[in-house]
């Protein structure tokens, strides 16, 4: 059992930290799974939401506190089977030790070494062991515990607003629980490790599985809304046992957590309370909606107005049209220019399957586009929206509409104004992915599924349906010299924080030199780092008006050939010669004997996640790594550079850099003129 510590947040202790999966024979291996009458549900962030949200009905005014309490050395404390303590082997080194722990009890049972709760500002007693006032229902835990002879130790007895509580941190007051940027960073950080580069099919352990999922599910404790990310995670592992099983990551299950990552990149990390619970008599819209095998249709009563739709020509279900139908009505109601984009938006739906999936945001694959599409909507939006359960008598009207019964709608209301609407498209799905997954289960009884699949009227006909019916991608915000410009001056020049030139120096260098993030800071994971990639000090050299170094590797070398990146300075004011030199400067006087180049003030490389949590403090969510790079192309064309100069730079490959080319307006302007004033 590999056992290792690592430094506590906040504190100058070290954590044990033991690996209870680690090994074909591990502990974990041998722990039988619990019958569901075992299980205990844990209270989470929601939970204390709730309790927050029934104070606040009766008294919204009065001032809350957040306590939490620790047992002291509660590991030590844990009661366990005479049998699992045999089990006990710690290996260091070569050596290894039988480790035999006191056994309290001949079973062990369900201990929580934690608790948190909330009490009134000014509702506080006198707790002489600690020899200070503290929240009344504290202080009553306290004592339970000094009954029941439980140690406890005064600084893991915190009280406040906000406090920090499993991570998190709730706010009762402003009845908020917000994440930090570097956790919301590490979480993006450690989903797109998991999938890894797009171009290779990825295997991994089971176990990765589970800690991943396991991580996200941790997060919805402020992202409920994007639940929808784990469907296709879920559906892969179920009913699988062995934790070392390598289990494929398929290109669907790549696209949904890369599209989680990617709400959870923009998304600013504050959860409303408030939005957990609400009366439907406050909704600000109230929708009607319904489906039959005739068409969809939704109506409005406040504007006397409906919309009416026929089924899409692909294959689904009552379920479908019914869920689909809600969609549609989610997006009507964020985009409309009828009435103002509502904060609180009710639907009524008379299925109550449809009911069951969009109030627990949980969904079969197939049926798991529907959801993303809502979600896409109604975060941008700022909708808390709300799915209700009508009997079918009270719905004659939304289902007058889905049958194209126009004589029965206007008698039910004679002002009714009848629309057509078009469902929206990434809601019922993506071809290809539903196409790998048939195959995935057709495999095992027909072996040559995949030649099908990749056959030219296959793949002929699934390019003309994208060029029909598909959607431009997302690209990520360029950075203009205007914000380059603004990021170097942010920092003061006589700044002497090691940490403040390197970031400018990083953006001006990645800017000027056509450079990814990756090959300018180190992976969040130490497993997956190569020093071999990291720019070493001796390889700079300071020019007249300007300096290089080697980039020991980039994206399209594998081989580590290297490349000699030139910088020049320049009169603008984005020049990045002056933040280099001070940057350069302090790092030689802090660490003058170490042999990476790029360093922060504790010695250790910067990596992805620090350099983006600086990042955002100062742009928007849509710059990041790749914006200095694509925008330093871009002020290249601007200025006249001829393009295979900048393919050269940049380090790109001809294809992938044309199509680059194309898709960026202002830089195919640039070469345009480029061409024009220098012809060839």
């Amino acid at each position: 059992m590999p056992i290792g510590v690592v430094p506590k947040p906040n504190s100058d202790k070290l954590r044990l930290v033991t690996d209870h999966s680690a090994g074909k024979f591990s502990l974990n291996s041998m722990i039988g799974k619990p019958a569901p009458d075992e299980k205990v549900q844990l209270d989470n962030i929601q939970d204390l939401g709730h309790n927050l949200l029934r104070v606040r009905r009766f008294l919204p005014n009065i001032e809350l506190d957040i306590f939490k309490s620790d047992v002291a050395e509660a590991y030590r404390l844990m009661p366990m089977h005479p049998l699992w303590q045999i089990k006990q082997v710690v290996s260091i080194g070569r050596r290894r030790m039988w480790i035999v722990a006191m056994c309290l009890e001949d079973v062990a049972q369900k201990i929580f070494d934690d608790t948190f709760s909330w009490e009134y500002r000014d509702n506080t007693v006198w707790y002489h062991p600690y020899n200070r006032m503290i929240p009344r229902k504290q202080c009553q835990l306290l004592r339970l515990w000094d009954e029941l002879g439980i140690p406890h130790r005064s600084e893991k007895q915190i009280f406040g607003s906000p406090l920090p509580v499993i991570g998190f941190d709730v706010d009762p007051n402003a009845m908020t629980v917000s994440i930090s940027d570097e956790r919301r960073n590490a979480l993006v950080a450690g989903i797109k490790d998991f999938v890894g580069p797009g171009i290779y099919r990825q295997r991994r352990p089971l176990r990765h599985f589970q800690s991943l999922a396991g991580w996200i599910q941790w997060s919805f404790n402020v992202f409920p809304l994007l639940r929808p990310g784990l469907s296709l995670l879920y559906h892969k592992i179920r009913g699988k046992q062995q934790p070392h099983a390598l289990v494929e990551v398929s290109v669907a299950l790549r696209n949904e957590l890369l599209w989680l990552a990617d709400h959870v990149e923009r998304s600013h990390g504050v959860l409303m309370l408030r939005s957990l619970a609400w009366a439907y008599d406050s909704a600000d819209l109230i929708i009607y909606t319904d489906a039959s095998f005739l068409g969809m249709g939704f109506w409005i009563p406040q504007l006397q107005l409906a919309f009416q739709s026929r089924l899409p020509t692909v294959a689904g279900t009552i379920f479908f049209w019914e869920c689909l139908t809600v969609v549609s009505a989610i997006h009507w109601a964020a985009s409309n220019s009828h009435v103002p984009t509502p904060l609180r938006l009710l639907i009524y739906c008379d299925n109550s399957n449809t009911v069951d999936l969009f109030s627990s945001m949980h969904a079969q694959p197939q049926y798991n586009p529907l959801l993303c599409s809502a979600v896409n909507v109604l975060i941008p939006s700022g909708i808390d929206h709300r799915v209700a359960h009508i009997p079918g008598k009270l719905n004659g009207m939304a289902d007058a509409v889905s049958r194209r019964d126009r004589r029965r709608a206007l008698q039910l209301c004679p002002d009714l104004t009848i629309l057509d609407f078009s469902p929206p498209r990434d809601a019922l799905g993506d071809a290809v992915n539903y196409l790998s997954g048939i195959c995935h289960q057709l495999e095992p009884f027909f072996p040559n599924v995949r030649n099908a699949q990749r056959s030219k009227l296959v793949t002929q006909t699934l390019a003309g349906c994208s060029r029909l019916r598909g959607t431009a991608p997302d690209r990520k915000t360029l950075l203009t010299r205007l914000q380059l410009t603004h990021a170097i001056h942010s920092i003061p020049v006589t700044s002497p924080d090691l940490d403040d030139l390197l970031f400018v120096t990083l953006i001006a260098t990645a800017f000027h030199g056509l450079l990814r993030l990756g090959e300018l800071v180190v992976h969040d994971n130490p497993r997956q780092r190569d020093d071999r990639a990291i720019t070493e000090r001796q390889s700079v050299c300071v020019l007249a008006n300007g300096f290089r170094f080697l980039l020991p590797t980039s994206k399209t070398d594998r081989v580590f050939n290297g490349a000699e990146i030139i910088i020049t300075g320049s009169a603008m004011d984005d020049d990045p010669l002056a933040p280099f030199l001070r940057y350069l400067h302090s790092r030689d006087h802090q660490f003058p004997f170490h042999p990476h180049l790029w360093l922060r003030a504790s010695g250790k490389p910067p990596t992805r996640t620090w350099f983006m949590c600086r990042l955002q403090t100062i742009f928007p969510a849509d710059i990041t790594g790749h914006s200095m790079c694509a925008g330093g192309a871009t002020a290249l064309a601007e200025d006249g550079v001829p393009l295979d100069y900048i393919q050269l730079l940049g380090h790109w490959t001809s294809d992938m850099f044309c199509i680059y080319i194309r898709k960026n307006p202002s830089l195919l302007c640039s070469l345009l003129f480029c061409s024009r004033d220098n012809p060839s």
